[in-house]
């Protein structure tokens, strides 16, 4: 769904020069922030139309990904890596047009 490729280039990074390690952990934290934007939609997300058509129990309201939705993974993705800790000393603010607003016409609330 998301390439090495589009990580480096959200995180401004050259793709050649990052270290088994540093892959390792940008793998790590994409899939983190894939589950925590995956868990805020609430609702099965799939990369294609051919493998959501396969799935004969995919439910009704399962996706298929956007590039907005993409994007706010990848907003994600850029938070972690720049903030590896819990705590920070520094003044944060939440982007008004961040994550949450990439996928808000996507999440799937049951009534």
């Amino acid at each position: 769904m998301i390439t090495l490729s589009e990580i480096a280039m959200q995180l401004n990074l050259d793709q050649d020069e990052l270290t088994k390690a540093e892959t390792d952990h940008l793998e790590s934290i994409t899939a983190a922030a894939k589950a925590a934007v995956f868990r805020a939609i609430n609702r099965p997300i799939y990369a294609t139309k051919d493998e959501l058509k396969a799935d004969e129990n995919a439910p009704r309201h399962a996706i298929v990904m956007t590039d907005d939705i993409k994007h706010a993974v990848l907003l994600m993705v850029g938070h972690l890596y720049a903030n590896r800790e819990a705590t920070t000393t520094e003044a944060v603010k939440q982007l008004p047009l961040g994550m949450h607003f990439l996928i808000s016409p996507y999440v799937w609330v049951e009534i």
